[in-house]
């Protein structure tokens, strides 16, 4: 029944029902997600839990699930495997928000590299080659997804990992109540913000950096196992790419080009 059912909350303290969603909590797919657990205040507002309203199917009457916000248990983690050669999808339900783009299309999304990360330690006979590539593991494509493109090469022997701090777009509804008074000071809907904040509330450049580690094991899939090929009808570069890309990404897509080529 609670699947079909909504978030409540009432971000005026004026008002009767006082619950304000500050653990910015939304419905997706029959699912309640929360974005948020460090803008609650047990004193003012509550602690960090959500309300989900439904009608009851047996007696047809509104009902209510309580559902406690927690960051990670036993068996959920912040700290995942992720595959080279595809993209670094976030927690749900960032992975079907808007992405979190600047005015110039970058994604606030970052990377947090590993401090022993020294790649001319790991491919001998190379000291002199160059690394930038091996100084981070994602790369940003135009629509502003990350995605793992290398595995292995740390220094130590450890396995690789890198740290990803995600953000993202606040909603309607989404409430920063005071911490003495309560009153709703959220910011403009659309606002970037960090998710699993752990700095000055609203602040966009802090935030607590998830786990991945990247994988290269490869899947190899014989032709006699492939349902159907099909010839895409559309380049994967296809002709106006580069027009529409910012000038920085572009030089970066023409300077992994040249690269190519030597």
């Amino acid at each position: 029944d609670a699947a079909g059912g909504t978030i409540y909350f009432e971000n005026d303290p004026a008002e009767p029902g006082y619950n304000p969603n500050e653990e910015h909590a939304l419905m997706i797919a029959g699912r309640a997600y929360a974005l948020r657990d460090d803008l609650n205040t047990a004193q003012t507002t509550s602690s960090p839990y959500v309300l989900v309203r439904y009608k009851n199917a047996v007696d047809k009457r509104p009902d209510m699930r309580v559902f406690r916000v927690l960051r990670e248990n036993e068996t959920h983690t912040f700290t995942y495997t992720a595959r080279a050669g595809t993209v670094l999808q976030p927690p749900m339900p960032l992975a079907v928000m808007p992405p979190p783009l600047d005015d110039d299309g970058d994604s606030y999304n970052t990377e947090v590299t590993p401090e022993n990360l020294d790649p001319a330690l790991n491919v001998p006979g190379n000291a002199a080659a160059d690394f930038e590539h091996y100084n981070r593991f994602t790369y940003e494509d135009r629509k502003g997804l990350k995605w793992v493109y290398r595995g292995q090469h740390n220094p130590d022997g450890s396995l690789p990992a890198l740290g990803m701090k995600f953000y993202y777009a606040t909603l309607e509804g989404f409430a920063y109540p005071n911490a003495v008074t309560g009153v709703d000071e959220a910011p403009e809907a659309g606002t970037i913000t960090p998710f699993l904040h752990d700095g000055v509330n609203g602040s966009k450049v802090t935030g607590t950096a998830i786990t991945a580690r990247p994988v290269t094991d490869s899947v190899i899939i014989s032709k006699g196992d492939l349902k159907d090929r099909q010839k895409m009808p559309v380049s994967l570069m296809p002709p106006g790419l580069l027009e529409s890309l910012p000038e920085r990404k572009a030089l970066e897509l023409l300077k992994y080009l040249l690269s190519k080529r030597e």
